[in-house]
């Protein structure tokens, strides 16, 4: 079986600038420079996991990049009770700001993000989905 990681990658990235409420998200900034950025993890064997990463896709909707990160949108929070003890806590209306780093490759037309569900009564465990495309490249 040939390894699945993409060896040599790019000099160029794109990096996303992405604002999330709730699961209201949108690019507030996208930049390009010059930049190595890391190698591809698998792309293919993530069907039904749980997790949350970016992939790079074509137009069909192939994988050409995924990379694997911790949720950057926590959908709880750990507080902590009087006695010191430490519980989770649902955050209602998560939001934030997080930022996207992906390779500029030929044929790349948007970056997908996945992630398993984000509210707390389903869990982190269940299988990760679509939440939402990102257009590779500004229109206009």
């Amino acid at each position: 079986m040939t390894d699945q990681r993409q060896e040599a990658l790019p000099s160029r990235a794109v990096r996303f600038l992405v604002r999330y409420e709730g699961r209201d998200i949108s690019v507030i900034d996208q930049q390009e420079f010059e930049m190595a950025v890391p190698p591809s993890d698998p792309l293919k064997g993530f069907e039904g996991e749980s997790g949350f990463w970016v992939e790079l896709r074509d137009g069909n909707d192939q994988v050409l990049y995924r990379r694997i990160h911790e949720n950057p949108i926590q959908g709880e929070v750990e507080a902590f009770e009087e006695d010191g003890t430490a519980v989770r806590a649902a955050v209602e209306k998560p939001t934030g700001v997080f930022t996207v780093l992906v390779p500029d490759l030929p044929g790349a037309d948007h970056v997908a993000l996945v992630s398993s569900p984000l509210d707390s009564e389903q869990g982190a465990a269940k299988p990760a989905e679509l939440l939402t495309n990102i257009p590779m490249r500004r229109k206009g």
